[in-house]
């Protein structure tokens, strides 16, 4: 069976990786998955990704493949409905449960 493990890069400060908790993470996650049959890394280019990656790579002796296209998606926010496009609250709206 394959499976996918999906990480989010480490912590990072003011869009910038934090070296003392986001590099701690990093060594963390990659103490626990270098004992996992692991047969390919992959890596968005943006630098925290790549600092967080780093040490897997140093235990394992692989090299993580950038991605190019593995990267932050920007949507506009989505305005709530203005209140005069809301229907109106009604009782039966609303499921009550009272405590016995």
């Amino acid at each position: 069976m394959t499976e996918l493990l999906l990480v989010r890069h480490g912590l990072p400060l003011a869009g910038v990786f934090d070296p003392p908790e986001g590099s701690a993470q990093a060594e963390r996650l990659a103490a626990w998955l270098v004992h996992e049959d692991v047969d390919a890394l992959y890596t968005s280019p943006f630098l925290r990704a790549r600092e967080t990656v780093a040490p897997l790579e140093r235990l394992t002796g692989m090299t993580a493949t950038v991605l190019d296209d593995l990267r932050e998606e920007h949507r506009p926010t989505l305005q709530p409905p203005s209140r005069s496009a809301r229907r109106p609250w009604a009782a039966e709206d609303a499921t009550v449960i009272s405590p016995i």
